[in-house]
């Protein structure tokens, strides 16, 4: 755990104000933590640790580690002396698309938990997805219904799919995205971006279809588009103080505007086209910020 000391003067009414900043450790899980990740956040001066019982104290961030039991692995760090810097609140909004769904209703599509609730006059198309993850890879059999008639049918498969019948189903307004290509099984590759967010402040941000980087990357724009960035610094300012560090999935629609895809946990989410030097550098710089600080150190004892 890298530690930090700052001297602070206050107004003459009060004393010299000594803290320590602390730069959380990075909780792994090996098989996910790829050795491009790894040199770059050792590089940037991260101690990253494989086994929550290696964890020396202080402040822990994970990176691909903290699922399935988000709660669980809080009691046992703090049964160490840490914390994580994410709460479980925080990590239960971004977990739940119906709360964050509505909150950005404004800029994501219209979000539904059973099928009665969808008007009777919606003809579709629609989309079938988990609470946090969906069937990408099963576009056309478990995850796109172009119509009302063949929804039941699509939802019905998502149900009695282990993967995403553990998060619960949702279904959402299809829109149309702007479509550089189609995947062999159909699925739209489109003009979408991921951006990183911790404690409101923009991390890094890169396109989101890294598989498809070669075919892509003479007709993409080569940064995040400024209409997007606006559209995430809005996203950002209505969730607030909801979650601490997650993603923020932005996809450029047909007619030019944008909409918010998704919400991610930062620490389960991987990069995408972000540079991971870049990333961990700009991660680091961040999680050192002052107003970022007292949040991680606020942390330390609430439970919530």
């Amino acid at each position: 755990m890298l530690i930090y000391s700052l001297l602070s003067s206050l107004t003459m009414d009060n004393l010299h104000l000594y803290y320590l900043v602390m730069l959380p450790n990075l909780l792994i899980r090996p098989n996910l933590f790829l050795r491009d990740e790894a040199v770059a956040a050792s590089q940037a001066g991260f101690k990253f640790v494989r086994l929550r019982t290696n964890v020396d104290g202080g402040p822990v961030l994970g990176r691909y580690s903290v699922m399935p039991f988000y709660n669980e692995l809080d009691d046992d760090l703090r049964n160490l002396g840490s914390w994580l810097c994410q709460s479980r609140r925080q990590h239960a909004y971004i977990a739940d698309l119906s709360d964050w769904s509505y909150d950005l209703r404004e800029f994501t599509p219209k979000t539904w938990s059973r099928i009665e609730d969808i008007p009777s006059g919606h003809p579709g198309a629609f989309v079938v997805k988990g609470a946090t993850s969906s069937r990408k890879d099963r576009w056309l059999t478990h995850m796109f219904a172009p119509d009302r008639s063949s929804l039941l049918t699509v939802y019905s498969r998502c149900l009695a799919d282990s993967y995403i019948e553990e998060q619960g189903a949702y279904i959402r307004r299809y829109e149309p995205l702007k479509t550089f290509l189609k995947a062999v099984n159909g699925q739209p590759i489109t003009n979408e971006w991921r951006v990183f967010v911790l404690a409101g402040h923009v991390v890094a941000s890169g396109y989101y279809w890294a598989t498809y980087d070669d075919e892509t990357k003479e007709i993409r724009p080569s940064t995040l588009p400024s209409k997007a960035l606006a559209l995430v610094q809005k996203a950002i300012e209505l969730i607030d103080n909801k979650a601490f560090f997650y993603t923020v999935d932005v996809a450029e629609k047909e007619d030019g505007d944008w909409i918010v895809v998704e919400l991610n946990d930062g620490q389960q989410a991987g990069l995408s086209m972000i540079d991971p030097f870049e990333f961990y550098a700009s991660l680091k710089d961040t999680l050192l910020l002052e107003d970022v600080q007292k949040q991680i150190q606020y942390r330390r004892d609430k439970t919530i």
